[in-house]
């Protein structure tokens, strides 16, 4: 039977604009605490914006302008044509940074493809550390996301031969609106006009984040500047939003939306868990002052198995310390390979917020080809 996913993530009421106002309000005031949590937390929104949000709105830009440009629907490809799933995930997956996974969990939770896809984008996906091995290791990248797209498609047809294309199925539930009947809503036209300001906004993001992703040397200043202000805005069009999530909601729709708006409200629903899990992540390092380099300060052996392990962590920031560990040349490229088909960078944030349990059962798949190929290189050639 069919798995129904609820795509309400907050208490109804908390999904006014008065709650999410309040939210908003707390998270920017915060910022200007004169404590440490204060500059975590500003740290935690730049980011947040420059390492995720501007790679996320990028991607839904090129694949939704390549829609509207050539009239192709990607839902409606990948229902007609099963077999062809695993392939696209996977390939959307090895694109850097996590913008082309987001893709396909979008596909996932509207029903149009199947779980072993999921398992495919998820082992296919390096997430930010794609940039800084590309930029570093350019040669050594690129067998990384060979090998890693043929495990992808590999383990994806057998997930979906083993379990069958309907497993944990999505239906796509109908139209999730809030209505506050204590609040006006500001009009369309002033939401849209806030949209297109916030996307404007994003294109001088897109160019520190490429920047800082290939590791040039962008002035913290700018950073802070470029990543306040776009931050700012795509908050707003989150305290504006009427749809509880509109990765849904665009896409049940038969009519072509605005790309501007699906753009940024996309973004900004995937932005708001980021964040979250951003400052938890931060917070945590920050209170038990936990270093990955000692955690690999272990038997030669072990190294591999680490890299893995550590690919369960959400987000890229664990996995850009392990990529820059093994460019120094303080772990073997075994527990580099291990741990780029294990982790699922940015993209299991959101992952767990739309389908938790699918992505959970995802990432422990996602394990066993990491597994297997890490001590395979291991044992034949390290």
């Amino acid at each position: 039977m069919a798995a129904v996913h609820n795509h309400s993530h907050f208490p109804a009421f908390l999904n006014t604009v008065w709650a999410k106002a309040f939210i908003v309000a707390v998270i920017l005031i915060s910022c200007v605490v004169p404590s440490d949590i204060g500059g975590i937390v500003f740290h935690v929104l730049v980011e947040s914006y420059l390492t995720v949000a501007v790679f996320v709105a990028l991607t839904l830009i090129l694949i939704y302008g390549a829609e509207n440009i050539f009239n192709f629907d990607l839902g409606k490809y990948n229902r007609a044509h099963p077999r062809a799933q695993v392939w696209i995930s996977s390939l959307l997956g090895a694109m850097p940074g996590c913008g082309g996974a987001i893709i396909v969990l979008t596909q996932y939770v509207n029903g149009y493809i199947s779980f072993g896809s999921v398992v495919a984008v998820l082992i296919a996906t390096m997430g930010d550390a794609a940039f800084l091995l590309l930029a570093k290791k350019p040669l050594m990248a690129l067998v990384v996301m060979a090998v890693s797209v043929v495990a992808a498609i590999i383990t994806g047809i057998i997930v979906d031969r083993l379990h069958g294309r309907d497993f944990m199925k999505v239906k796509i539930k109908p139209k999730e609106v809030y209505h506050s009947k204590t609040v006006k809503v500001p009009s369309q036209h002033t939401r849209d006009i806030i949209r297109f300001l916030t996307f404007i906004i994003m294109f001088p993001g897109v160019i520190a984040g490429m920047l800082m992703a290939f590791r040039f040397d962008v002035p913290h200043e700018v950073q802070d500047i470029i990543g306040g202000i776009g931050i700012f805005f795509l908050l707003i069009v989150w305290v504006l939003l009427k749809d509880q999530n509109p990765l849904v909601n665009y896409a049940v729709e038969t009519s072509k939306t605005n790309l501007v708006r699906r753009t940024t409200d996309e973004t900004a629903f995937i932005i708001i868990w980021v964040i979250l899990a951003f400052f938890l992540y931060d917070l945590t390092v920050e209170v038990f002052d936990i270093q990955l380099e000692n955690i690999f300060s272990s038997v030669a052996w072990l190294m591999p198995l680490t890299g893995v392990l550590i690919g369960f962590i959400p987000g890229c920031g664990p996995q850009i310390i392990v990529t820059t560990l093994y460019i120094n040349g303080i772990v073997p490229f075994s527990a580099q390979l291990g741990n780029a088909i294990s982790n699922d960078g940015d993209a299991l944030f959101p992952a767990i917020a739309l389908a938790p349990k699918a992505a959970l059962l995802a990432t422990l798949y996602s394990a066993v080809p990491a597994v297997i190929i890490a001590y395979a290189y291991f044992w034949i050639f390290e």
